[in-house]
């Protein structure tokens, strides 16, 4: 992998602009918040984003390869 895949954070509670309606098919929300915290994804990184979390991925450079997993939370 080359490049970093930066992702911006927020709290989902601290999000007030929806960009959007939940698509629960998908399980994804879009906000046109700016995120709190910038996250520098470098080669090997490993981050944990949980229900209650607001991220934006792939705000990126170079080529990337990454792994997601969605675990269900009831």
């Amino acid at each position: 992998m080359t490049g970093t895949d930066e992702m911006g954070w927020k709290s989902k509670t601290s999000c007030k602009h929806p960009a959007g309606k939940n698509d629960k098919a998908s399980d994804i929300q879009s906000f046109t918040d700016t995120p709190d915290v910038w996250l520098p994804g470098d080669p090997g990184f490993f981050v944990t984003f949980f229900p209650e979390d607001a991220h934006m991925p792939m705000i990126s450079s170079g080529q990337l390869q990454k792994v997601v997993v969605k675990v269900a939370v009831e």
